[in-house]
């Protein structure tokens, strides 16, 4: 399970809000050919895992990306002046209960399974 904190999804929803995401829309994380984090507007494809906020799906992590970053914690590191934002992954503490994990409890079309 990849575990989000609670500022990296405050500052994923802040994208999306600010990217004008249409309905359905949300922040996908994914990995580019050369193996390194992206982002993108996307919506939820079959066997992507999700991240909700009060009810809304603020992030939509790619399955392939999910399975690569088993046990991780994806934080966030913002410049003094809050100009600049730098996501950082690093090793999830067992211990570390804050934030969220990513939940594959959604299908293509969002809704939850039956």
């Amino acid at each position: 399970m990849l575990y989000v904190t609670d500022q990296a999804l405050a500052a994923l929803g802040a994208m999306r809000t600010d990217s004008d995401a249409a309905p359905g829309e949300s922040i996908l994380l994914y990995l580019e050919e050369d193996g390194s984090l992206a982002i993108a507007l996307a919506e939820i494809e079959e066997g992507d895992n999700v991240i909700e906020r009060d009810g809304e799906v603020v992030v939509i992590v790619a399955e392939d990306l999910a399975q690569a970053l088993e046990g991780m914690t994806l934080d966030v590191a913002v410049s003094e002046d809050a100009s600049e934002i730098e996501f950082i992954i690093s090793e999830s503490d067992e211990d570390d209960e804050a934030g969220m994990f990513v939940d594959n409890g959604f299908e293509a079309d969002g809704t939850s399974p039956t």
